[in-house]
């Protein structure tokens, strides 16, 4: 197979962005695999102190969420979720943010995104890492993507998830963030913001399979649970 070469002529600019778009690739697919080799790594070269923290983690992130479906409140650390390195990754895209209708921040939203892609690229940078846009056209609603359910019971891998503002698409999560109240002096809404917009990639795995360059093949059948989740929450 031949190699073709990226041309001399090509800008500083645009090699940074496509440097910074292959690590951020790399990163996020072997993510799993990594949390998993870290916990490894510690439990066989750490010492009593180590092994028995990594134990009492592990729990304490089962237990967690068994109880609170691993929620993360509020929009998290702004530096993880808006930031130079964020920029570049749109920017090699470049991914947009295209406002077509309000979100009055007086009540919660799911959002159905398609297609899904290899990685959700276009809705985790919208709602996820770089959020600067979504803020400009959407201001005090909160934007979360959901994702797997056991993303959230791995070590490491949960933690990151949840600073980028991920949640889990378990019934019971998506019934918490969408009857959140949008009472500006509750409790929950002291960071000044009173929605919460929850996205959902709705074809799944299957959709993600079928990712093809130039084709949007949908799937959509048998995949109207978040329809139901919208009636029943309102």
């Amino acid at each position: 197979m031949k190699i073709e070469w990226a041309p001399v002529k090509v800008p500083p600019k645009r090699r940074l962005e496509t440097l910074v778009t292959g690590l951020f690739t790399l990163f996020f697919f072997t993510l799993p695999l990594t949390s998993f080799l870290i916990m490894a790594l510690l439990l066989y070269f750490g010492g009593f102190v180590v092994r028995t923290l990594l134990v009492i983690y592990t729990a304490y992130i089962y237990i967690e969420h068994k109880r609170t479906y691993s929620a993360m409140d509020g929009n998290g650390w702004m530096l993880n979720r808006t930031n130079c390195l964020y920029r570049i990754y749109r920017n090699y895209f470049p991914v947009q943010l295209v406002k077509t209708a309000e979100l009055p921040p007086n009540r919660n939203y799911i959002l159905a995104s398609f297609p899904h892609g290899i990685l959700g690229t276009g809705i985790c940078i919208n709602m996820g890492l770089d959020i600067s846009l979504w803020l400009q056209h959407f201001p005090q609603v909160r934007p979360k993507v959901a994702t797997l359910d056991q993303h959230f019971v791995i070590p490491f891998l949960r933690d990151l998830l949840r600073w980028w503002g991920l949640v889990s698409v378990s019934k019971e999560s998506l019934v918490y963030y969408l009857t959140k109240s949008n009472d500006p002096k509750h409790s929950d809404n002291r960071d000044g913001f009173t929605s919460n917009a929850v996205a959902i990639l709705v074809g799944g795995a299957q959709e993600a399979l079928d990712s093809h360059p130039g084709k949007y093949i949908l799937t959509l059948k048998n995949r109207k649970g978040f329809v139901k989740m919208a009636i029943r929450t309102g």
